[in-house]
Parts: structure tokens; sequence; C-alpha cells
């Protein structure tokens, strides 16, 4: 199955969003190494308020590129917008995934 790719303008909501938070989480965690479906089960279960994520709510035009793998979020870019024709590329990452070489050698 193809990845499939969606423009967001705006922060994303819901299970998209925990899943980008608990991305986010594990690739700029510097404790121990955590599993994104470990982190997404917190954000699912918590209130807590996510200080990127406020920030980007704050931010005129702001604009998510998501990737995904059936219902997997395999990687996000986000950025706003600053001045009428320049866009600041801000926050963005790309969880590993197996089989992802053999993926790109056959495409």
């Amino acid at each position: 199955m193809p990845f499939q790719y969606n423009i967001t303008e705006g922060v994303p909501e819901g299970n998209v969003l925990n899943s980008i938070a608990a991305l986010v989480a594990v690739l700029f965690n510097d404790g121990p190494i955590l599993r994104v479906e470990e982190v997404e089960q917190f954000y699912r279960n918590s209130l807590v308020s996510i200080p990127w994520v406020e920030e980007a709510k704050q931010q005129h035009r702001s604009m998510f590129v998501i990737c995904f793998d059936g219902d997997r979020l395999v990687g996000f870019k986000m950025g706003y917008q600053i001045k009428s024709k320049e866009f600041y590329s801000w926050l963005g990452g790309v969880r590993r995934i197996a089989g992802i070489e053999e993926l790109h050698r056959n495409s």
C-alpha cells in the first residue's frame, strides 16, 4: 500500500495530533528509549498541554504535511507563514520503519 499524504492548515486534532506529539516525544527524548505507541497512549489519556502545540496554534497560517502508512503515522513536517511570501519550516520527523529500504529500492 502506498503512503498517503495529508496537508492540513492549522494544528490537527484528535488521534492525529496524539500520534504527532508521540513521535516528537520519541524523536527528541533525552531519557529512556520509548515506543511511539506507548507515548500515544499517554497523550490519549492526558490533558497535558504540549508547549510546541500551543506555540503552533499561535502562529499565522500554520501547516502540517502528514504521512501515513494505512492508519499509522510515518512522519510529518510543520511550519508557518512569517511574511506574505515567506514560510518557516519549523519541526518534523520520520519514524523508523522496518523494510523501508526495500520500499525505496522498489519505487
